[in-house]
């Protein structure tokens, strides 16, 4: 897991990379950024990528785009979340020798001035 921020701290980005079958990414948490969206590029060996969010900390439940479509990429492609939750994290399924890079933005929703 990277994490970057534009410098003055109004956007932040959380990569994970090379993403296979066997990993689990970990949860990242930036509640206070309600803007937010995902990418996942890379071979999907017929894996979906989802997104996943909790307020509680621990019971993660399937986020939404702006549709209110739940979040299943299945090939290159960028989606906005819906749901702002405490963390974040994206889960991906069923694939075989996949490798992906699945990025997400966090951009607060009034930026920050110097």
């Amino acid at each position: 897991l990277d994490i970057s921020s534009k410098q003055d701290g109004s956007v932040y980005r959380a990569t994970w990379t090379p993403v296979t079958e066997a990993d689990t990414c970990a949860p990242v948490q930036f509640p206070q950024y309600a803007d937010k969206s995902v990418q996942v590029a890379g071979t999907f060996g017929s894996s979906s990528t989802a997104v996943q969010g909790t307020i509680d900390g621990t019971n993660f439940a399937a986020l939404t785009d702006q549709g209110g479509t739940t979040i299943a990429i299945t090939a290159a492609g960028i989606k906005q979340v819906l749901q702002n939750a405490y963390q974040i994290k994206p889960v991906t399924t069923g694939g075989t020798a996949q490798s992906l890079t699945i990025s997400m933005i966090f951009r607060l929703s009034n930026p920050l001035r110097h």
